[in-house]
């Protein structure tokens, strides 16, 4: 759920909810309120909406805001300018489960190589490795105020 609005799952609905949030905050507070860093660790389809949004207020990537945002690998965020991504592969994930349930099933226990492997990849948006280091300097949006 964004905001007041509920959103059902869809590609679309998640790119017109990160726009509708976006478009509702900006024409309430204008743009005092925009970090130096917006990331959206949920969903590539909510970042596309509110860099829509952010685009027709008139607002840069990277010039005004910097962004990253996390992707599923083979499905990355498409914008004009390359942004920022922290990419999670699904497939790869699904393939230690399903290991490790295997494994499990067969009488071999043990911990499940389970861990979320991410690869970060830079982009005009934000260029540099995105590290807590990075993060504790800036102003950041938290998902819980769009």
């Amino acid at each position: 759920q964004i905001g007041s609005g509920k959103v059902d799952g869809s590609v679309e609905e998640f790119e017109r909810a990160g726009m509708d949030a976006f478009s509702r905050r900006i024409s309430q507070e204008g743009l005092t309120w925009l970090p130096d860093l917006l990331i959206f660790p949920d969903e590539d389809h909510l970042a596309l909406g509110a860099l829509m949004a952010l685009s027709y207020a008139g607002v840069k990537v990277p010039e005004k805001v910097r962004v990253v945002s996390l992707s599923n690998k083979g499905n990355e965020l498409v914008y004009p300018r390359k942004i920022a991504q922290i990419l999670v592969d699904p497939y790869d994930f699904g393939e230690r489960i399903a290991r490790g349930a295997c494994d499990f099933l067969n009488g071999r226990k043990g911990a499940v190589d389970a861990e979320l492997a991410t690869i970060y990849m830079p982009g005009e948006s934000f260029p540099v490795p995105v590290g807590i280091s990075h993060l504790n300097k800036m102003r950041c949006l938290s998902k819980n105020k769009v």
